[in-house]
């Protein structure tokens, strides 16, 4: 994020930034502390595990190839291992007492990770490897949470990852089309 002289890496700290500084209503980014530290903790939680995994894999699976670049397939065997941590987790403790990830509101948190983990659609294309429902599949509440987040955001979150997901529709009519050149 660029304004005048002032830059700001870090999508989570831009996240931040912009409900502090903007008149945003309070669920986003709450001025209770304690309400505040929990969206604090799964912005935080989010770079080592949502973002290091759904990245990686998405990476390794799709990216890199489209690109013509190094690509590892044991690391990407390592980044679905994570993801599978990462949904348990999900599943277990952010999402086992509340319907989003820092209470019973949406937050800056839940845009942050949705966005990320909404990228995993690429997998869908992949040569091999798991699609993003049979990631999902033993995680309903993630599940639950997915549709909710794309729901409270109304059109925007459609607005927002229809480039992504036109993509990823490319990407399974293409493996679609070489599954039956196979043949």
């Amino acid at each position: 994020m660029s304004a005048g002289t002032f830059v700001l890496p870090e999508s989570a700290s831009i996240l931040r930034y912009l409900a502090t500084k903007a008149d945003v209503p309070d669920h986003w980014y709450p001025r209770e502390p304690k309400a505040r530290a929990r969206v604090d903790s799964a912005l935080d939680w989010y770079h080592g595990n949502v973002r290091l995994h759904a990245a990686g894999l998405s990476w390794h699976r799709v990216i890199g190839k489209n690109l013509k670049q190094p690509v590892s397939e044991g690391q990407a065997k390592q980044h679905v291992a994570g993801m599978k941590t990462t949904f348990q987790t999900l599943e277990q403790f952010w999402l086992a007492k509340s319907p989003f990830l820092a209470g019973n509101e949406i937050s800056i948190a839940d845009l942050l990770h949705c966005c990320e983990l909404d990228q995993l659609c690429l997998l869908d294309g992949a040569e091999q490897g798991p699609t993003l429902q049979e990631l999902l599949e033993p995680f309903p509440r993630v599940q639950r949470w997915m549709l909710l987040v794309a729901q409270s955001t109304g059109p925007y979150w459609k607005t927002v990852s229809a480039f992504l997901h036109k993509v990823a529709q490319r990407g399974k009519e293409r493996k679609v089309t070489a599954s039956q050149s196979k043949l």
